[in-house]
């Protein structure tokens, strides 16, 4: 699964473009009909489209006639050819270019619904076609006005990995059909959706089954909110994500054979405990990976793709699967769990914070969290999954006896994947430098130990920023309740549907 840093902006603006118009139903930059909406999204669309195209496009360039496989160039000396200093990986351009169209991309989504008040639009539509009728319930559905509302950017990130499988095919050689690749792509990108329309999914079905006054009970109270958020949250990620990741990614038994054995074998001898070793990924695609779900034991699986087995030795993907079982032996899946808990209250600190200053416009807001997420993903989160990595990488010489097997693999993947040794990751480093790491101190016993201590102190000082964020986000919404509670009065499907007819008396 990636983190898709787009789809995350796009969401937070997009939960704060709802909450400028619920405030203030009748707030335009200017009149547009539903036409106009349409006729702007196509260009957006368009406009999304280009941007990628050009970064697939100047990465072509660079594979063709800048660099070869290696890095380096030829250059045209007295004696002949020679090879120059290397220059930048064609991967690594298109994957910086790539970041440039999805900022500019977000920038253009949050300014298409702001200016055509496209949420406002989306619920008039809803409104419209089921009410009045036995469906009116539908009209305020949370759910489905999420997916009309995120529709856009969604197609737009479609859009994008068009020019990427070409970049892909011209530079690795992979001759996948488009349509196989996109639904695998599709899969590994779009689950932290899941969570999200989870939420809304849980509201409409309280909104249906529970009675009115016992919803507005609870959403009134902000505390119990963001308990229930909290709760919600845990219990998605310990049972439910997993789950749903086997049957979404199409992971499957692996066949009984040798190197089935000995992985299983592995996993006895690491005390490790998991429901099952599966296989996942299409065959074709050159897809060579494996990962760890579940920080819980009862729904905790292990995937390793054919692919990856294919490439490696029996050995090598032993070494493999010790990495990922070091994940768990540390505890990095329930960390990262507790620390995407504790930047969600410190967020929510921060902007009650700019609310006691009296900085409560939500222009500001979006930009005071946008920037959040830009230092909490790529540099915090980053920071922590990048020492999480080479603790996993150094658990799994521990586990083998030897760092050897887990150096070949990675030399392998890094030179089957297109020569990207150098080419750096935000969550995992470079490869050069993870291979450096593990033969200083792989078969240093004592050197392991003091990294492992080192690791343990960040984790206990993760959990307690957790622990502290979450109790001081509670204390305040119980000292200041009444704006957690005005915002939900007003957010309500009743007071959606006042507003609807207001415009439309006021049109």
């Amino acid at each position: 699964m990636r983190i898709p840093f787009d789809l995350l902006a796009a969401l937070l603006a997009l939960e704060t473009v709802r909450e400028l118009y619920a405030k203030n139903p009748a707030w335009y930059w200017f009149e547009t009909t539903s036409g106009e909406a349409v006729l702007a999204l196509c260009c957006f669309w368009v406009l999304s489209w280009l941007l990628y195209e050009w970064a697939a496009r100047r990465t072509e360039w660079a594979i063709r006639w800048g660099n070869n496989p290696s890095g380096s160039r030829l250059t045209q000396t007295a004696e002949g050819h020679s090879l120059a200093p290397p220059r930048r990986h064609p991967m690594e351009t298109h994957a910086r270019l790539a970041t440039a169209a999805q900022v500019l991309s977000v920038v253009m989504y949050v300014g298409f619904i702001f200016a055509f008040a496209w949420p406002q639009k989306t619920q008039d539509w809803m409104t419209a076609l089921v009410t009045p009728g036995p469906f009116a319930v539908v009209a305020g559905s949370q759910f489905i006005g999420g997916i009309l509302d995120l529709g856009p950017f969604a197609v737009a990130m479609l859009l994008a990995l068009l020019p990427r499988h070409r970049v892909l095919h011209a530079e690795l050689g992979r001759k996948t059909r488009i349509w196989k690749w996109l639904s695998f792509e599709l899969r590994l990108t779009f689950p932290p959706l899941v969570l999200w329309f989870a939420f809304y999914a849980c509201m409409d079905l309280a909104a249906l089954v529970l009675p009115e006054q016992t919803v507005k009970a609870v959403l009134t109270q902000s505390w119990l909110t963001v308990l229930l958020g909290a709760g919600v949250l845990v219990v998605f990620a310990l049972a439910i994500m997993p789950w749903l990741m086997v049957r979404l990614w199409h992971a499957r038994p692996m066949e009984d054979t040798e190197l089935h054995a000995r992985m299983q074998a592995l996993l006895r001898r690491s005390g490790v405990k998991a429901r099952a070793i599966l296989e996942w990924g299409p065959g074709g695609t050159g897809f060579a990976n494996a990962c760890v779900l579940g920080p819980w034991a009862p729904f905790r699986y292990i995937l390793i793709s054919p692919g990856l087995m294919r490439l490696l030795s029996p050995e090598e993907c032993e070494a493999v699967i010790a990495h990922e079982i070091g994940h768990v032996r540390h505890g990095h899946l329930g960390l990262l769990v507790f620390v995407i808990l504790g930047l969600a209250a410190f967020s929510d600190l921060i902007l009650r914070g700019m609310k006691l200053i009296e900085i409560e416009g939500p222009i500001e807001q979006s930009a005071m969290l946008m920037l959040l997420i830009v230092i909490y993903l790529r540099l915090l989160f980053g920071f922590v999954m990048r020492r999480c990595e080479r603790q996993s990488d150094l658990s799994s010489a521990e586990l083998m006896g030897t760092p050897t097997p887990l150096i070949t693999a990675l030399e392998k993947l890094a030179l089957l994947s297109g020569n990207i040794r150098e080419v750096y990751s935000w969550h995992h480093d470079s490869i050069a430098r993870r291979v450096e790491r593990l033969a200083a101190l792989g078969s240093d016993p004592e050197a392991m130990q003091r990294y492992h201590k080192s690791l343990r102190r960040m984790r206990w000082g993760l959990l307690g920023f957790s622990f502290v964020s979450v109790a001081l986000m509670l204390t305040m919404a119980l000292k200041y309740p009444e704006e957690s509670e005005e915002m939900k009065r007003e957010d309500t499907p009743a007071m959606v549907v006042i507003k609807q007819d207001e415009r439309a008396g006021r049109s």
